[in-house]
């Protein structure tokens, strides 16, 4: 379907009209702009315009034009007809929406089907923007630093005059008064490289981005520890190792389990990381324990 975008869901039930909180409009527009109520979309179609053929939609001023749908099935269809949402709900399960088939009217259209949407601003209005959580990749982690990444988007009519990271090892929810690191401003992705670190503790991080309107921060708090890798020289027979072997065993930061933890990115007792997800090569497996029993199992 080239850039149409619809992501399915069965379920079309949705109490009261389309809330701001979910209006694409807001969220990928911001700046006062909305979607049109059906009584604003029903003017529009109405006398004096009275329109009739498609062609009177895209003849004015507006554009509409035919493009199609998604049926509650999720199925593509009435690809040569003219719908479009309203944020106005008509029940639990149906919202009001335009069309032209033959002629303009209104309809009730299931709420799991999928419309094109137009958007309609009442005034220009300052508002914050939005910033997303951050990551911090375990490939951009160092001995003492890691890189940190986020974006900042819908910044309005208020333009963005910082944006960045804020963090601590003590607060859980960081804000600008703990640590902060500025990357610039102005909306798009960023990022911010921490250093200085120091192995074993915890760092919790946010993004922010602030404009004339106030500061605002990414919705969740990212969390790491710095895991460095570490060498260990084995003896045979000692504390369950079979034969004298040194390892650099590779080390990672994990939250996989809740607060992050540093994990052995390899088996024990391997020199290497498997290759695949079905290398079961013993260069790769390491060695081998009964539960609870020292030595080893060769």
């Amino acid at each position: 379907m080239g850039n149409a975008v619809y992501e399915y869901h069965a379920d079309g039930s949705e109490a009261g009209d389309w809330t701001p909180a979910q209006d694409p409009c807001v969220l990928l527009l911001g700046s006062g702009w909305r979607m049109p109520t059906f009584t604003e979309f029903k003017t529009v179609i109405s006398v004096p315009k009275a329109w009739g053929p498609r062609a009177d939609a895209y003849n004015s001023a507006l554009k509409l034009h035919a493009v199609g749908t998604f049926n509650n099935a999720g199925i593509f269809t009435n690809r040569t007809s003219l719908f479009y949402w309203s944020g106005t709900s008509i029940a639990a399960t149906t919202g009001k929406a335009i069309y032209q088939s033959g002629s303009f009217n209104t309809n009730d259209n299931n709420k799991a089907e999928a419309l094109p949407v137009r958007c309609i601003r009442d005034e220009i209005t300052a508002t914050l923007p939005s910033v997303s959580n951050v990551a911090v990749p375990v490939s951009g982690m160092t001995a003492d630093g890691a890189s940190t990444n986020a974006t900042v988007s819908a910044a309005g009519t208020a333009a963005v005059t910082s944006s960045g990271i804020v963090w601590s090892t003590t607060n859980k929810i960081p804000t600008i008064a703990d640590q902060s690191l500025a990357s610039g401003s102005g909306t798009g992705g960023f990022t911010v490289a921490m250093t200085g670190l120091t192995e074993e503790v915890t760092y919790y991080v946010r993004a922010f981005a602030q404009n004339s309107v106030g500061i605002v921060y990414s919705p969740e708090v990212a969390s790491f520890k710095i895991c460095n890798p570490f060498t260990v020289i084995h003896r045979a027979g000692f504390n369950g190792a079979p034969v004298d072997k040194t390892i650099t065993y590779k080390v990672i930061s994990s939250n996989i389990i809740g607060d992050p933890r540093c994990w052995l990115a390899q088996n024990l007792g391997t020199t290497q990381q498997a290759t695949a997800h079905n290398d079961v090569r013993l260069e790769s497996a390491g060695w081998y324990w009964q539960f609870n029993r020292v030595p080893l199992c060769t």
